[in-house]
């Protein structure tokens, strides 16, 4: 059910590229920067759709945001799928392909919430995108026993479906106090945090509903710093008031 932080996954696994036996067909485009963080290196990967087998990926030195980076990747699509993802990430920590966390800035074609698919049937080109600018912070509360958490989001039109979808990496944190998501594309969201440790209540919490039936959206526009958007592992839901029925039809 939980599939967040695929594409940050693939690079986390750094896997060797599969070699091609004849370049026949080209991707192309540009990526581009205009945020508040800065990192030395800027990684672009095309990514299988289905096994997030990672065919190829290309490292560039990169300076202060703003920043464009053009790339050409060249391959063999006998020994790829239909359909491919083309992602890149900004190495804001330094930490490579080996270590992305939630200060990395990681982005998609083509530029939203959900990450598109590129045909790899013929070469293509201006498979141009930008990195998001967008951030969500607020509070996260944790209760006795609980040593850790870690937060993301999906896109709304997902998460009602129980998918709860996303291609960044997650937020970890280990008390109550801030957090901020970085990177976050123009669109509605829902909040999430799954938590860890002796946790007496539900480990997968939603923000505005505790329960994950019914989370409240977040909308954010494009490059918006939303604050105030907390969220509690404290269970808020109104305590059952018992009558002499209920207690009947419990014990008949």
């Amino acid at each position: 059910m939980l599939r967040a932080s695929v594409l940050a996954l693939v690079f986390l696994a750094c896997l060797v590229p599969v070699v091609a036996t004849g370049a026949s067909i080209t991707l192309s485009g540009t990526v581009t920067y205009n945020g508040p963080y800065n990192g030395d290196s800027l990684y672009v990967g095309v990514i299988d759709t289905s096994s997030y087998e990672q065919y190829a990926i290309l490292a560039f030195d990169v300076g202060n945001s703003p920043l464009s980076q053009s790339f050409t990747f060249n391959l063999d699509n006998s020994l790829m799928s239909p359909v491919v993802w083309v992602a890149a990430f900004l190495d804001v920590d330094g930490g490579g392909t080996q270590n992305i966390t939630g200060v990395d800035v990681l982005g998609w074609y083509a530029s939203a919430p959900i990450v598109a698919g590129v045909s790899t049937a013929t070469s293509q080109s201006g498979l141009d995108f930008a990195l998001p600018t967008g951030e969500i912070h607020g509070t996260v509360t944790y209760v006795p026993g609980q040593d850790g958490a870690e937060l993301w989001v999906t896109p709304h039109s997902q998460c009602l479906l129980g998918s709860l979808s996303y291609f960044g990496p997650p937020v970890k944190t280990t008390s109550t106090g801030p957090y901020a998501i970085i990177g976050v594309y123009a669109g509605t969201y829902c909040l999430f945090a799954n938590g860890s440790g002796s946790i007496p209540g539900r480990y997968l919490v939603c923000y505005g509903d505790y329960s994950c039936v019914d989370p409240t959206p977040v909308t954010i526009g494009q490059g918006e710093v939303r604050n105030g958007v907390n969220i509690s592992f404290v269970d808020t839901s109104p305590a059952e008031r018992t009558t002499w029925g209920t207690l009947k039809s419990r014990y008949p």
